[in-house]
């Protein structure tokens, strides 16, 4: 039986105050199923509980990842001239792509605009190990410098994608350009960066029906490899279709890359099309050596003809973290019932998402269902997927009314709210908090923390996390195990 104690440990920055009161109906029935016997959460198990949440005053955040010295990094586009950002006042424009790196604390370290006289958006990046950053924009202009110190854009196309690598200082580094010539490919979210640094190799792939990347034209991306340090590109790799005839009729059956992870010897890759009925594959997981060669790929089917649908146009339908003995992790969302290592999966009336292990030959360790009992919008699902340094997995997923694993309940909600569900390696929950309000909560990405995860939102009207005040529009949170 779970004693949990729900004690409010602070929310910082532009004069908020911890407000316990402010915990709804939604949180307490959270409770309840917590302290129930036959919940699926194992009690035994150490908890999620808030250090901080704060207002992030960006006009778009994209994603969050890992930062520098435990921190992390946000990405998207700049608060507006002369605005507050966590205690600093920016001069970045909301049409410029911007980055923020941010200390364990929740405070700013640094940031970066990168614009020019059109709109840019970040919809990416990752921090090395010795600190830099990899970051990827959208739809800057040919022969516009993103900033001080940055070399002019050499192309431009409404799906084109500038990589941009800026130093430890957020210096610029190097500026390149992949070019897509089909549509998709630059939402947030579709584009990957993990890296390899024992390789001295930047791993990256892209989504789109075609594209151009240093002057040569293939299919769709799976994957490819870039040196860190001067930009060279390596090797490309594509996933060809089971039926190229079909595929190109129909022009369903494009498998360009949606989540990357970095493992030793090379990487994984999560790939899939934006929806794929009948017996088409709707997502693949492949595995591909540091040298470019595949190393195996499983296809994840409709388990009926017209049976399944996975994803849809805003956020990433499958992610992938690795750990450093070479497992994978992959989440991701769909409706109808759907074939998954050897298990049929049902989603019910609903959208649900799947949560699998996967050891390095690529045979499932385990895989979960999460289910929302209530309806619910186009974007429920994974919104974000990270492993702390005792693989612990935490995802963030959107639900409604009731988030059911495996047909046992997990968390409640009165409205539309995010559950942050925590496994052990073993597959089992050991908690599932729910951050809930009178609106829409939709999660926006998860980061390892030296003690737990960071973890992203937003919504319209504010909302609770364990009696904790979660700020309305975007927030950023740290979140303590214990």
């Amino acid at each position: 039986m779970r004693t949990t104690a729900w004690v409010v440990v602070g929310v910082l920055g532009c004069g908020q105050s911890a407000q316990p009161e402010a915990i709804d109906a939604a949180q307490d029935s959270l409770l309840e199923v917590a302290t129930d016997a036959d919940a699926a959460v194992d009690a035994s198990k150490p908890t999620l509980q808030v250090r901080w949440a704060l207002p992030v005053s960006m006009d778009r955040l994209t994603s969050i990842g890992a930062g520098q010295a435990g921190g992390v990094l946000l990405v998207g586009t700049g608060p507006g001239l002369g605005k507050d950002l966590l205690g600093t006042k920016i001069d970045a424009s909301r049409d410029d792509a911007f980055v923020a790196l941010v200390d364990v604390d929740g405070r700013l370290v640094r940031t970066r605009a990168l614009g020019g006289t059109t709109v840019e958006i970040g919809v990416g990046g990752a921090v090395d190990t010795d600190g830099s950053v990899f970051v990827s924009l959208r739809t800057p202009l040919a022969g516009e410098t993103l900033g001080p110190g940055c070399l002019p854009v050499l192309t431009s196309n409404p799906d084109s994608l500038t990589l941009v690598h800026l130093g430890p200082d957020l210096a610029c580094l190097l500026v390149d350009n992949w070019l897509a010539l089909g549509g998709g490919f630059a939402e947030p979210g579709y584009n990957a960066a993990v890296f390899a640094p024992s390789a001295g190799t930047l791993f990256m792939g892209f989504r789109g029906s075609s594209m151009t990347i240093k002057g040569k034209t293939q299919g769709p991306l799976l994957a490819s490899a870039i040196d860190r340090s001067g930009g060279a590109l390596k090797w490309t790799l594509t996933l060809p279709p089971d039926d190229p005839v079909a595929c190109k009729a129909s022009g369903a059956c494009v498998f360009g890359a949606q989540s990357m992870a970095a493992v030793p010897g090379g990487v994984v890759v999560g790939s899939g099309s934006d929806s794929v009925t009948g017996a088409k594959y709707a997502l693949a997981l492949s595995k591909v050596a540091s040298d470019g060669k595949p190393v195996w790929t499983k296809r994840l089917r409709c388990a009926v003809e017209g049976g399944c649908e996975v994803g849809g146009s805003e956020r990433p339908t499958i992610e992938v973290v690795g750990d450093s003995a070479g497992n994978a992790f992959i989440t991701a969302r769909f409706t109808g019932r759907l074939a998954v290592f050897g298990t049929t999966l049902d989603a019910g009336a609903n959208q649900a998402t799947f949560v699998a292990k996967i050891d390095p030959s690529g045979e499932a360790l385990w895989v979960r269902l999460l289910r929302s009992t209530g309806t619910v919008a186009a974007s429920l699902g994974s919104n974000g997927v990270s492993l702390d340094g005792s693989g612990n997995l935490a995802v963030a997923v959107q639900f409604a009314t009731a988030l059911d694993l495996d047909g046992r309940t997990v968390a409640t909600g009165a409205t539309e709210s995010t559950a942050l569900v925590l496994f052990d390696a073993a597959g089992t929950v050991m908690d599932a908090p729910v951050i809930g309000g009178p609106d829409l909560t939709q999660g926006i990405g998860v980061a390892p923390a030296p003690d737990g995860f960071y973890f992203a939102v937003v919504t319209a009207k504010g909302a609770a996390l364990r009696g904790t005040t979660i700020p309305s529009g975007y927030a950023l949170g740290r979140l303590r195990l214990q």
